[in-house]
């Protein structure tokens, strides 16, 4: 399937990599609901992966990435979880309303910062997608993520929306 997806039909939050294996240098984005299109802006994606919850449409769920750009090994779920096990996590994604606290300590233990999806999706049809897209943690001023909490229970709180707005400030020169 190398290069070879040009147009995709998706509902919710899809991540296309230029490379086979969810590796690459450029990771695409891609958020509609029930939605026909070219994927022209994402350069013919080799592999795809879905994030956010396969069981109920917006449902709190949080998507961990061993790599920066949620690139390579992934652990998901959708409550509270004390060890994400031998996996350390460098991007993470989140979905639904409900903030996910991140650690960087198993056990809920380290450094802790209350991540909050506060970005929206609204569909042609109404449907909303709340979302949280974090690609590097030094965003959250996190090394990495080893457990994580449902709900806010840090008094360090990150706005998804901040992130992202100060991401594109950056990239067109601004401070």
């Amino acid at each position: 399937m190398d290069n070879a997806i040009t147009r995709a039909c998706q509902t919710g939050f899809w991540l296309l990599y230029d490379n086979i294996g969810y590796n690459t240098a450029s990771t695409c984005l891609s958020i509609d609901i029930d939605t026909c299109s070219d994927l022209g802006s994402c350069s013919k994606p080799s592999s795809l992966r879905f994030a956010g919850s396969p069981y109920v449409f917006n449902e709190p769920y949080f998507n961990l990435y061993h790599g920066e750009a949620y690139t390579g090994e992934e652990f998901a779920g959708n409550r509270t979880t004390s060890s994400i096990g031998d996996m350390v996590a460098y991007s993470i994604i989140i979905t639904g309303v409900d903030s996910w606290t991140l650690f960087e300590g198993s056990d809920f233990t380290g450094f802790r910062v209350c991540a909050v999806p506060d970005q929206v999706y609204v569909g042609a049809d109404g449907t909303v997608i709340n979302y949280g897209e974090f690609f590097m943690l030094y965003e959250l001023n996190l090394r990495y993520i080893n457990s994580l909490k449902q709900g806010c229970h840090s008094d360090t709180v990150v706005s998804a929306k901040a992130v992202k707005d100060k991401r594109e400030k950056e990239a067109i020169g601004g401070k």
